[in-house]
């Protein structure tokens, strides 16, 4: 994905088959700042996401039954013996301005899910 490189996004991990069992492999420690994810399988962005409190939420899609779109996406790229990467984007997401924070990051993931329509967003938005 071009957009990877371009605005400097990072692998933090990876979703793997673990003997047989779904797991995480982590690169890296958590995050406790504003983040644009996006995970990929075969170099193909399935799902692009935002998280204020971090990189909680994409390191924890095995658990979290209630995102079962991307959980079960998650498990059948593993089911196949792929591997889902998952890269983050922390800086600049959020700015101030007449005293208030701006969330920059709900703009960015929504022009990022425009742009490359990710199988697995609930609400895909193809750009025209």
């Amino acid at each position: 994905m071009d957009f990877i490189s371009q605005y400097k996004f990072r692998k933090i991990a990876a979703y793997i088959n673990d003997n047989g069992t779904p797991a995480v492999k982590r690169y890296t420690k958590h995050t406790y700042q504003p983040i644009v994810y996006a995970l990929l399988v075969d170099g193909v962005c399935m799902y692009i996401g935002k998280s204020m409190p971090g990189t909680i939420r994409p390191l924890s899609y095995l658990a979290n039954k209630r995102m079962y779109r991307v959980r079960n996406g998650i498990i059948s790229a593993i089911e196949q013996g792929k591997e889902v990467e998952i890269y983050i984007k922390t800086s600049k997401l959020t700015r101030k301005s007449e005293g208030r924070t701006i969330n920059i990051a709900e703009g960015f993931e929504q022009s990022l899910i425009a742009e490359y329509d990710p199988a697995w967003n609930r609400y895909r938005h193809k750009a025209q």
